[in-house]
């Protein structure tokens, strides 16, 4: 009898589902769903007025979210980015206001420079390789977000933004898995059942 695999081995066969299910988007539904996406975020997500957001800058097909820190820095919010400090450590978030320059940084993102001030976010709105609806989240298995969340004294309310084939039944969660209260699809928003 075959061993089954570990958790890890099953997180990184679900990532490869569906960053497969990803790709397989042709740009032109990947720039109406973002478009989509986006209109959703602001019709059903409340922010205070002077809410501090973290957000990301897309990499490969991930959900576009640039029309999203346009709009959000037009209704008076603080927008930033995560930069990452070291493979191990926590990310800080950096203010950006549309328009800056950003910096490479690893694993294809870009970052605001090392100068941007500090910020600590109210939400952190995360890019995802997939999500259940209990809230479970399947990143890019670096661990990054986790420890970050797991490090703040103050902790913001979790968004996840992603395309809805990027949907599973089910993802395996550890005790250190910090679910998302919130999910923004194309189509709609999903309250987790977290």
């Amino acid at each position: 009898m075959k061993n089954l695999p570990n958790f890890s081995e099953k997180k990184s066969c679900l990532r490869k589902i569906v960053l497969g299910r990803r790709s397989g988007l042709e740009e032109k539904q990947r720039k109406i769903a973002s478009s989509q996406a986006v209109v959703y975020f602001l019709e059903s997500v409340d922010l205070e007025k002077t809410s501090i957001i973290s957000l990301y800058w897309p990499i490969g097909d991930e959900l576009d979210c640039y029309p999203l820190i346009e709009k959000l820095q037009q209704q008076g919010h603080k927008i930033c980015l995560p930069s990452i400090v070291g493979a191990k450590q926590p990310l800080v978030f950096r203010e950006f206001s549309a328009g800056d320059k950003l910096v490479s940084a690893a694993f294809g993102t870009s970052e605001p420079q090392s100068s941007a001030k500090i910020l600590m976010p109210d939400m952190i709105v995360l890019p995802l390789a997939g999500f259940d609806k209990q809230g479970n989240r399947l990143g890019y298995g670096k661990g990054f977000y986790d420890r970050t969340i797991a490090a703040m004294a103050k902790k913001p309310e979790l968004c996840g933004l992603a395309f809805a084939v990027q949907e599973l039944d089910n993802i395996p969660a550890s005790p250190h898995d910090v679910p998302l209260e919130k999910i923004i699809t194309e189509n709609g928003l999903i309250i987790t059942q977290s």
